[in-house]
Formats: structure tokens, C-alpha cells, sequence
């Protein structure tokens, strides 16, 4: 099965089953799951912020390698003109990403 940036990946297992927990403050980078599956979340405590993009928009969230943007820092972008330039210079493109903001 082929990613959307088009790398040859092995397939996923018949029936993928991923358990991520994590304690308070722990959060995962910006990405893009390689097999296009879907997943289920359950928040069991607490509170989780979730930063989503259209699929469409990811070409601007990453430098064309495997390094995205990182989240946090493109959020805070949005209200400091200098952070939005450093991060326009390594990701071309970034600021104009549609952000959907969800917390459960």
C-alpha cells in the first residue's frame, strides 16, 4: 500500500490495534499517518487539545522530508509576527494552513 506522499510502506497488520497513553502533558508531533487508517479516541481524564488540518493543507506543514512543523509553535504564530516569519522560513507556506481546534 502506498503513502500519500507516495513511499512503498509494508502493509498495516490485518487488524491494526494501537493502545497510546500517555500522562499529564504528554502530546504527539504534527503528522500524517502513513497507512491512511482510522482510529478511535477515548479521554479517560482530564482534558486533550487537538489541532487538526485538512489533508489538503499538509503540504504545508512539513519541509518535504518527514520533519513537520511543530504545532505549538504554529499556533502561537498566529498572534506573533516573528514567530510566523522564523516559521515560514524552514516551512513555506504554513501560516496559510486551515487549523480546526477541538478540545475533549
Amino acid at each position: 500500500r502506498r503513502s500519500r506522499k507516495g513511499d512503498n510502506l509494508p502493509p498495516p497488520p490485518a487488524a491494526p490495534r494501537w493502545l497510546f497513553a500517555g500522562a499529564a502533558g504528554t502530546k504527539s508531533p504534527l503528522h500524517v499517518d502513513p497507512w491512511l487508517s482510522h482510529a478511535w479516541f477515548a479521554q479517560l481524564a482530564g482534558t486533550k487539545r487537538f489541532a487538526l488540518y485538512p489533508p489538503e493543507d499538509a503540504k504545508l506543514l512539513h519541509d518535504g522530508t518527514t520533519s513537520f512543523v511543530d504545532a505549538d509553535e504554529l499556533i502561537a504564530a498566529e498572534s506573533c509576527s516573528s514567530a510566523r516569519q522564523r516559521l515560514e522560513a524552514a516551512f513555506p507556506g504554513c501560516a496559510g494552513a486551515r487549523r480546526v481546534a477541538a478540545v475533549v
